[in-house]
């Protein structure tokens, strides 16, 4: 849940989406040898990226280093971009249903609270 993971500990004054916090848990589940596939809506792509946290800076231009862990994850196979308007956590519970012997992991700290009406 890129956006969840990005968005940890930054709810404060001059906090935002973090790449670098991303690409820590990209690289930590790598290291134990997973397989990793990486959800954002595609507002995260962009060159200005929403900030949902406490601080009132309501946009913030992505830096050189955001745009190369970006570009980076999309040449690496690892990044999924959810089209404008869509939900992307619908993406990652799809994502988390295993086949065979698979053990799929979510990355979240997302309750869900919001999604159990959808689901009953």
């Amino acid at each position: 849940d890129g956006p969840n993971v990005g968005y940890a500990n930054q709810n404060f004054e001059g906090g935002r989406f973090s790449f670098a916090q991303v690409a820590e848990v990209v690289s930590m589940l790598q290291r134990a040898g997973k397989r990793v596939l990486l959800i954002l809506p595609a507002k995260y792509a962009r060159d200005v990226v929403p900030n949902h946290t406490s601080s009132s800076q309501p946009d913030d231009r992505i830096t050189a280093a955001d745009r190369a862990l970006l570009d980076g994850w999309r040449s690496e196979g690892l990044l999924y971009t959810t089209g404008p308007g869509m939900y992307d956590d619908w993406y990652w519970m799809l994502a988390t249903v295993g086949r065979g012997d698979s053990q799929p992991v979510a990355v979240t700290n997302d309750a869900m609270r919001d999604h159990w009406a959808d689901l009953h």
